[in-house]
């Protein structure tokens, strides 16, 4: 029954921090998904920060890791997702692989 198994994978977290990221973490080791617009004068995070494992924006950037439409809702679920089911965080140094 799939309203069932639905029920059972929902997280138990409060209802308020279910739509929520977290943000101010960009010097921690957690995988970060970078937003990026177009023409912005500062380099990209993903540059340095092995960390990164996505950069999300309105027009395509050069990025050393995927780059995912920001209006491409699905494929930024997708991805968040997949991490999330992988239920591992890297070591600081540790790069994130999609």
């Amino acid at each position: 029954m799939p309203g069932r198994f639905t029920i059972r994978l929902r997280p138990r977290v409060p209802a308020v921090w279910r739509d929520r990221m977290a943000v101010g973490f960009r010097l921690s080791p957690y995988p970060k998904l970078e937003a990026a617009r177009a023409g912005q004068d500062r380099r990209l995070q993903a540059m340095d920060d092995p960390s990164v494992c996505a950069v999300t924006g309105d027009a395509p950037i050069a990025a050393p890791v995927p780059f995912l439409a920001a209006s491409d809702t699905g494929a930024l679920a997708d991805l968040v997702l997949s991490r999330a089911a992988r239920g591992r965080v890297p070591s600081r140094g540790v790069g994130a692989v999609l």
